[in-house]
């Protein structure tokens, strides 16, 4: 099950993850994932920096639960980035970049993956033998 995916920062592959903690801190500030997809759904009617900083803080917690995967699974330094050093990192022309990363990124965690196992016994009780 793979639910990571990757932006580039600084010429750096930073790992995004959309995991419990990351939809725990959206919940508290958004009330839940609804509320956030309302909030983003009216994104270009916002005042642009309101826009941005809500670009920003999204892409900083799915950074932040990345960076924690990592270190937990891949030997990773844990380094994730503020939303503040974002904006210094990012310019307006990137917004439809990130707006298309976090989409990814939230696609990918919220992807439910069964695997099944064939079991002879199961198929041949099926079959009516």
């Amino acid at each position: 099950m793979n639910r990571i995916s990757y932006i580039d920062i600084a010429g750096k592959k930073c790992p995004m993850n959309f995991s419990l903690g990351a939809v725990e801190e959206i919940g508290q500030r958004y009330g839940g994932l609804e509320e956030m997809q309302t909030a983003f759904s009216g994104i270009d009617k916002k005042p642009m920096h309101e826009a941005l900083g809500d670009l920003l803080w999204l892409l900083s917690v799915l950074l932040k639960y990345g960076a924690k995967y990592a270190k937990l699974t891949e030997n990773g330094d844990g380094k994730a980035y503020s939303a503040e050093d974002l904006a210094v990192l990012f310019g307006v022309e990137d917004a439809g970049t990130l707006s298309q990363a976090l989409t990814a990124a939230m696609n990918l965690g919220a992807t439910t993956t069964l695997e099944v196992e064939d079991e002879p016994k199961n198929g041949e009780a099926t079959l009516g033998r």
